[in-house]
């Protein structure tokens, strides 16, 4: 045989590994034209080409017997199997009825019906509505394991019952409520449910003095430090460059993404059991991001990002009254001096950053949901939560 054949038969690697036991240089390795050069300006290298050509087609060879083979094979079967397994239906298309019937049921399951959520009355949890059941609260039975055993003044009993007063409904001067089958199974036989809110579960609504606070606010007051904040924001409306009134945060919209931090930092600005903080905690805690909006003025800001010196002495006084943490906290006057009556503090808007391409936002989240406009948006979603203004 021709080494010209085997050459034309073989790839660069096979001939490579033909020529395995010879010293190839780097180049020729990489070429395949140096490489033929150095086969033909050596018998012995040719020698290994023919070789490994023929090996090569002796396996094609045995490999299309065993090809041909089971071919026959499967002839010669394929009446008696189609005769004892197969019928005129196998791999016919099925009938409208049932796909549209599979259809149906795909969503009756998936539909905004099936996805609907409930609130137990009982232990506050929230089901699916299909593992719950509506009942009419006059007629709960063993309504007697539902009194707490040590009632509070915050508490509200409904027909002696301590329940979750958000998820009654009234109706024709009735009180329904939803109850999921876990507590509805104990409460058939007169146990209280594990998880109810007379069990000892109960610890009622936030205050209204710590429900008002922004996320400085919060930062301003805490006595410990977990983590880290960073504000992202970004217009509502695609195209949106700059903003030229203080109704602006309207349209913008973001997340809160929280991150560990550097507490050893933290612990030396934290001044003994003075509070509120100084300011200059934002600065290392809070960090604000602006995409794809430029020159925002700083009453644009959203309202999240305010801080109000009097929303945080009441704060502070509430909690020396009711928080054992914070009896012996001391209110610093210097530290709310420093704060504004309403506004966001200077030493948040000097950290506020620019970015003024707005492709990342595509980039980190793309068509979840459908905007207004029926085009696609990108609601982003933090450790902490998402934020619109």
């Amino acid at each position: 045989m021709s080494y010209h054949l085997a050459l034309q038969g073989l790839t660069v690697k096979q001939l490579i590994q033909a020529i395995g036991g010879y010293q190839l240089t780097s180049r020729e390795k990489r070429s395949r034209e140096l490489l033929e050069e150095a086969v033909k300006s050596s018998n012995t290298f040719q020698n290994s080409v023919i070789e490994a050509y023929e090996e090569k087609a002796k396996r094609r060879e045995e490999d299309e017997q065993g090809r041909l083979k089971r071919c026959r094979f499967l002839q010669e079967e394929a009446p008696r199997f189609q005769s004892g397994i197969y019928n005129d239906e196998f791999l016919t298309c099925v009938d409208d009825d049932v796909a549209n019937e599979a259809t149906s049921a795909f969503i009756d399951r998936t539909g905004n019906e099936s996805l609907k959520q409930a609130i137990c009355v009982v232990c506050a949890g929230e089901f699916f509505k299909s593992e719950t059941d509506e009942h009419l609260l006059e007629d709960i039975e063993h309504k007697n394991v539902l009194r707490p055993s040590h009632e509070h003044p915050g508490q509200h009993l409904l027909f002696g019952m301590l329940l979750y007063e958000d998820a009654v409904s009234i109706c024709d001067g009735e009180y329904y409520g939803h109850i999921c089958r876990s507590c509805f199974k104990d409460l058939k036989v007169g146990k209280i449910p594990s998880c109810a809110l007379a069990n000892n579960l109960w610890v009622g609504n936030v205050p209204a003095q710590l429900s008002v606070l922004s996320l400085p606010e919060q930062v301003l007051i805490s006595r410990y430090y977990a983590a880290s904040y960073i504000v992202k924001l970004y217009p509502r409306s695609r195209g949106t460059r700059s903003s030229s009134g203080p109704m602006f945060n309207s349209a913008l919209r973001g997340n809160v993404a929280s991150y560990c931090m550097n507490t050893q930092d933290i612990a030396r600005m934290v001044q003994g059991d003075f509070l509120p903080h100084h300011p200059n905690i934002l600065a290392a805690t809070i960090g604000v991001t602006l995409v794809g909006a430029k020159n925002i003025p700083d009453r644009s800001l959203p309202g999240f990002l305010h801080v109000s010196r009097q929303r945080i002495r009441d704060a502070l006084v509430f909690l020396k009254e009711n928080n054992p943490f914070y009896e012996h906290v001391q209110i610093s006057e210097d530290n709310l001096s420093l704060l504004p009556d309403n506004g966001v503090p200077v030493q948040l808007i000097a950290v506020v950053k620019e970015l003024p391409n707005d492709t990342v936002i595509n980039d980190e989240g793309s068509g979840y949901v459908l905007d207004e406009e029926g085009t696609e948006s990108n609601e982003y979603s933090g450790n902490e939560g998402s934020v619109k203004q």
